[in-house]
């Protein structure tokens, strides 16, 4: 019954998300220009992607970007749950609430980017790493807090999925935030840091390929699902490998004791049989 009322309130974000994502798969097949009117190219902009440097280079930059940063907060805060919770859970609360007024700080600065770059408290030479550092600490705070309230009733293999997936989905998001734009490099000159979710709105609010901009953004969506894919799948075998080998271990040492006893009638059988 539970389940039923989540999935109610659930069904209307799904649909959506779902029609939303339906339009933009269909704008994707278009060469859609504000001022032509679309025509159906198929993959066009499909194959266009794939021969584009600029997209090449931001689709290295995303998955770097997102495999690094679930990567680094996931192991955090299961280091966290796993040393610092089982001595203290105050210390543990407190490492939590740390984070995530780091996180909340951060936000503020992004928020007044431009006014610190402009007054030069903030050097505007961006790199690949320092753009990494600015998506790890503004998602592990967010995530280290969305852990902690229903964390109690996870299950073992849930909290790792949670703690490696919750960070790919805030970077997404962060990513949509048009304040976030200005880190990877929208108004750049320099391309070394771009990323797809940038360029895509380059595309559609520079140049005005809103068609080849949808296929970016669906590029983009699906990267992020096949990211979850591997995550969950990837935890599901570890937990499920794990317990083949307890098993494997339950069952041998419930086999020893058995296996030292024959033996032991073994040598007393022969000790009777020399006497």
């Amino acid at each position: 019954m539970k389940k039923k009322y989540a999935l109610f309130f659930i069904m209307p974000f799904i649909l959506v998300f779902m029609l939303q994502f339906i339009g933009l798969v269909i704008r994707s097949f278009t060469d859609f220009h504000l001022f032509v009117y679309p025509n159906f190219i198929w993959l066009d902009n499909y194959i266009r992607a794939f021969s584009d440097t600029l997209f090449t280079t931001a689709l290295g930059n995303t998955l770097f970007l997102y495999a690094l940063t679930s990567a680094i907060v996931g192991t955090i805060l299961l280091f966290l749950y796993e040393i610092v919770r089982k001595r203290s859970k105050v210390a543990y609360y407190w490492c939590v609430s740390a984070l995530l007024f780091l996180s909340l700080v951060y936000f503020w600065v992004n928020s007044n980017f431009l006014l610190f770059a402009y007054l030069g408290w903030i050097d505007t030479h961006r790199t690949l790493g320092l753009l990494l550092l600015y998506f790890v600490i503004a998602t592990l705070g967010i995530t280290a807090a969305l852990l902690t309230i229903p964390l109690e009733r996870m299950s073992k293999s849930l909290r790792p999925i949670l703690a490696f997936l919750i960070p790919i989905i805030m970077s997404f998001l962060f990513e949509h935030n048009i304040r976030g734009m200005l880190l990877p490099g929208f108004f750049s000159t320099s391309r070394n840091t771009l990323t797809i979710r940038p360029l895509a709105l380059d595309y559609v609010n520079v140049r005005l390929e809103i068609g080849y901009a949808a296929a970016l953004d669906v590029l983009h969506r699906l990267l992020v699902i096949a990211l979850i894919v591997i995550i969950v799948v990837a935890v599901k075998i570890y937990y499920k490998c794990k317990r083949q080998v307890t098993e494997i271990e339950v069952t041998a040492s419930a086999q020893s004791p058995q296996s030292d006893s024959a033996d032991t009638c073994t040598t007393s059988n022969q000790t009777d049989e020399c006497v």
